[in-house]
């Protein structure tokens, strides 16, 4: 349970508090943009955990059945695969920001 609450903990602050929602600034977009990442950095990692685990469990329980250990091998290629993806587009978007002159708030606990 503590692991939904988190979630929903991270959820709710994507959307950053503009002090004045007429007047937000390319800064706030930028902050947005890195919370945005940030969530979905939090989502990937435990996303793949469960699938390499569940790979490790359908693995581990195949016995003799080729089917099911070829399956299992193809679900961690993919989940490693999928983090592999997922936290390169955050170092190419963390990058691009910090060029485009963002200040570097938006990968605090990271």
């Amino acid at each position: 349970m503590d692991l939904v609450n988190n979630f929903m903990l991270a959820a709710t602050g994507i959307v950053g508090n503009c002090a004045d929602p007429n007047n937000c600034g390319l800064q706030d977009f930028f902050n947005l943009l890195g919370r945005v990442f940030n969530f979905f950095i939090y989502l990937a990692v435990p996303l793949a955990t469960l699938a390499i685990g569940y790979a490790g469990f359908l693995y581990l329980t195949s016995g003799t059945n080729e089917g099911n250990r070829s399956k299992a091998k193809e679900i961690i290629r993919n989940a490693i695969i999928g983090l592999v993806i997922a936290l390169a587009a955050f170092v190419i978007v963390k990058s691009l920001l910090a060029l485009l002159g963002a200040d570097s708030t938006f990968t605090k606990g990271l």
